[in-house]
């Protein structure tokens, strides 16, 4: 049997486009994200909280890093809700896969979803699921006062905006200083 490079990379093509089939959009969330922020004390909505989804890229090929893909910023509305992740991005190469969204909600003086929320409690199936009941109908997300400065320094460390360019985010930035500033406030 000779070897025949033209059907060898034919085959090869083949296999490329059914492994960018299997994992094309739509087996990360596809969105919207819908949501309605409050303060877990009073229950009034947190107007203005900036709330941030970004999705990142990897090859489904061992040793290549995952990297940003795009990102979409929204602020709450006046009665503290918000929808965002309408439109998510595609893979954009075969052997590639988009992560599932990473959702973020920042408000000065308040701990940040999804690392101090105190509602909806954790679903079963975590953050998935979160994700899929966000798709399904509004969540009503409880975000706490932070007290102390060693509670808000604790939260702020878990937030990192530089996972995402800053010039995609500069709402989330200016958001990021402001509480930072306003660490220094706090008792």
């Amino acid at each position: 049997m000779r070897f025949a490079p033209r059907r060898f990379a034919s085959v090869l093509v083949v296999i490329a486009g059914i492994a960018s089939c299997a994992v094309s959009p739509g087996s990360a969330s596809a969105g919207p994200y819908r949501g309605r922020v409050i303060d877990a004390e009073t229950k009034e909505p947190l107007v203005g909280a900036v709330v941030l989804v970004y999705w990142n890229l990897f090859a489904l090929v061992p040793g290549h890093p995952e990297r940003f893909l795009d990102a979409e910023e929204a602020l709450t509305d006046g009665r503290g809700e918000f929808s965002i992740g309408a439109h998510p991005p595609s893979a954009p190469l075969p052997g590639t896969k988009v992560s599932e969204p990473h959702i973020s909600i920042l408000k000065p003086g308040y701990a940040p979803f999804p690392y101090g929320h105190t509602a909806p409690p954790w679903p079963p199936r975590g953050y998935e699921e979160l994700l899929e009941m966000m798709q399904q109908s509004p969540i009503l997300i409880e975000l706490p006062r932070l007290k102390t400065q060693a509670e808000a320094r604790r939260m702020l460390d878990l937030v990192n905006p530089l996972a995402v360019p800053q010039e995609r985010i500069p709402r989330m930035i200016e958001t990021f200083d402001a509480a930072r500033r306003q660490l220094y406030q706090l008792p």
